[in-house]
């Protein structure tokens, strides 16, 4: 896998379709540039976005998570809008949540996923409702209770769409929960998947551009780990 190639293909995202890095996004992009701004800040390589509060005049808090990133890259009253999902959003917005909800949704769409399959849409789902449910949990007793849980829902889920962004969601996820869990193969398999022009399959631009930034991600964190 050429690295920079795949670098290049974000900041030729930002350059091509945000037009002022000066101003918070308030469309739906999936969350793009927010991922663009945490590899920026993983790789120190610059990807021609700014921090929001560099404009403002003082010293950004540092970017430590996907969380930080959005919040340095969207209106904050959008973010319900732009989450799409009132489950993600209560998470980022730090709103009550029932933590039963998120259990038992992953255990049902395990289940389902197991015996007759998901379809893109219900992935997606799956996926989320694990990141939500992790950041539940990062800094409690939580995490290690579901840990299992979600590491299997995350792998059932990659093994059924390897190598594609919603493969490639569930792996960087699984970076954050179990990373002992990832086969080496797989990251091999990901990283030959680097198509010609550095990005990552995808049907759009929007598209390549998400699964481009989940693989160096996934890889960072990864080979941080190893």
């Amino acid at each position: 896998m050429n690295t920079q190639l795949a670098l290049e293909c974000l900041k030729r995202y930002t350059k091509n379709n945000i037009r002022d890095v000066n101003v918070k996004t308030s469309t739906d992009d999936y969350g793009v540039r927010g991922l663009i701004l945490f590899c920026q800040e993983r790789y120190d390589y610059d990807l021609g976005l700014v921090k929001f509060s560099e404009v403002e005049g003082f010293q950004p808090p540092p970017v430590n998570s996907i969380r930080d990133a959005l919040f340095q890259s969207y209106d904050y009253d959008s973010f319900e809008y732009l989450s799409d999902r009132k489950y993600v959003s209560d998470i980022l917005l730090n709103k009550n949540f029932d933590t039963d909800f998120y259990v038992n949704s992953i255990n049902r769409l395990t289940e389902k996923m197991v015996s007759v399959g998901l379809d893109l849409e219900e992935k997606y789902e799956l996926t989320h409702l694990c990141w939500s449910l992790y950041m539940i949990g990062v800094d409690n007793h939580i995490l290690r209770n579901y840990k299992d849980l979600m590491s299997k829902a995350l792998i059932t889920v990659y093994l059924s769409s390897p190598n594609t962004d919603v493969g490639t969601e569930s792996l960087y996820f699984l970076t954050l929960i179990s990373p002992d869990m990832i086969k080496e193969d797989w990251i091999m398999s990901l990283e030959q998947s680097q198509e010609e022009n550095g990005c990552f399959r995808g049907i759009t631009e929007l598209q390549q551009t998400h699964h481009t930034a989940l693989v160096l991600l996934t890889l960072w964190n990864y080979y941080q780990e190893n």
